[in-house]
């Protein structure tokens, strides 16, 4: 993904009375708190909802959740949280799971196994 690869390859320079003196490679990326952090989980999550729906589209056993079937509603993502809703089966589960290695394996983001209920 371009995004992973801008933030990830970032380079600094130092200017001195004005010139720029040498560059020296980023080694953590961006910092949490960093204002630019909501716009990439924005477009982060872009990416899973595309995955998630052309997943959803393609297969035939994926059932919504009983009071999300009219909405047709299966992710909601407040600030650094998503929420993914589905009926309480089988292959609904495996889909979203198979989907979400499939984001981990582009974005190189997975989710923390403690926080996932």
């Amino acid at each position: 993904m371009w995004i992973v690869e801008c933030i990830s390859t970032t380079t600094y320079s130092v200017a001195l009375n004005g010139e720029l003196h040498g560059f020296f490679p980023g080694a953590r990326g961006i910092r949490q708190g960093d204002p630019m952090s909501p716009y990439l989980f924005v477009l982060a999550m872009e990416i899973l909802h595309l995955i998630l729906l052309q997943r959803i589209e393609q297969a035939e056993s994926f059932q919504y959740h009983w009071q999300c079937n009219e909405m047709k509603l299966f992710n909601l993502c407040f600030a650094d949280d998503l929420l993914l809703f589905c009926k309480a089966e089988e292959n609904s589960v495996i889909l979203f799971r198979d989907a979400l290695h499939a984001f981990a394996e582009l974005s190189g983001l997975h989710a923390k196994s403690v926080k996932v209920n």
